[in-house]
């Protein structure tokens, strides 16, 4: 026992104790450090690039695909054109998390209350998903807004919106990411969004 616990009193005081530097001579050849820093490689690099006209060559590039990204986003995945028509209400009503006061600090919705946005702001608008590049999608979508007194929003799954916009001359959108077909589970188009009483009626239809 008392040998063991020695043995830990001379580990625990060589661990403490102050190192020592010491001279161990030298071995071999020693060089300064010449190693280019990375920012410097960056830099060098991007000079190489501007000269050669690569890097103009890269940004022309990077500017067509990114026009060609606005002109004609990528399609919403998993949306077919509808073969069988549907039909369901979605229900708006949301539940505050917490209290919402306003910019004087007034109660406007209490934490757990639940509110409707349709009790205060009506959507006279349909919203029309359709895809832009099929003609029957799109001569249902205008005579929609023909019926419509408040007009209609057309808004896109696939398609060039600006184009699109274009020949009909009226305002096209596109379902960047698919937000609102998510939000409402529309899987097919075309498909219409219109309000009915205090929810929303989705329909998904034949053109």
């Amino acid at each position: 026992m008392w040998k063991n616990s020695a043995l830990l009193v001379a580990l625990a005081l060589s661990f403490s104790a102050p190192a020592k530097a010491e001279h161990l001579g030298t071995y071999g050849e020693t060089f300064e450090i010449s190693e280019e820093d990375l920012l410097s490689q960056i830099k060098r690099r991007l000079t190489e690039m501007r000269g050669s006209g690569e890097l103009d060559r890269l940004e022309r590039e990077f500017a067509d695909r990114a026009k060609a990204k606005i002109k004609r986003p990528t399609p919403v995945f998993g949306i077919s054109h509808t073969l069988e028509p549907r039909s369901w209400s979605y229900d708006p009503s949301w539940t505050s998390p917490e209290d919402i006061r306003d910019a004087e600090g007034r109660l406007v919705i209490a934490a757990g209350q639940t509110v409707n946005p349709l009790d205060a702001v009506r959507m006279r608008t349909p919203l029309l998903l359709i895809d832009g590049d099929e003609k029957a999608h799109v001569d249902w979508a205008l005579r929609q807004s023909e019926i419509s007194p408040w007009g209609v929003k057309i808004i896109l799954t696939n398609g060039a919106p600006f184009e699109l916009e274009k020949t009909i001359q009226q305002p096209v959108y596109f379902d960047q990411e698919g937000l609102i077909t998510t939000k409402f589970g529309v899987r097919s188009v075309p498909a219409k969004i219109s309000q009915a009483g205090r929810q929303l009626q989705v329909e998904e239809v034949m053109p």
